[in-house]
């Protein structure tokens, strides 16, 4: 969180979360969690689509299993000479 704060330039919302939690933040620009924030919510919002569209355009949504009614016999079937 506080690497988002920084990097979008909130840096009242940066010092009050930093003051409140009391971790350090270092800007070293190659932080091993740099952008993973963006990632996720990016990911999440992706996610979400995919199962708003549901399993009829490619997403997988929740499936549903549905109820088969069983076959009539066959008309033209085979039959026993």
């Amino acid at each position: 969180m506080l690497d988002y704060l920084h990097t979008q330039g909130y840096t009242e919302a940066f010092n009050a979360l930093k003051a409140q939690t009391g971790l350090d933040y270092v800007d070293d620009g190659k932080q091993k969690y740099s952008g993973v924030l963006e990632k996720k919510w990016t990911s999440v919002l992706r996610l979400q689509k995919k199962v708003r569209r549901g399993p009829a355009r490619g997403g997988r949504g929740p499936s549903v299993p549905t109820r088969r009614r069983a076959r009539p016999p066959s008309r033209h079937g085979r039959r026993h000479r």
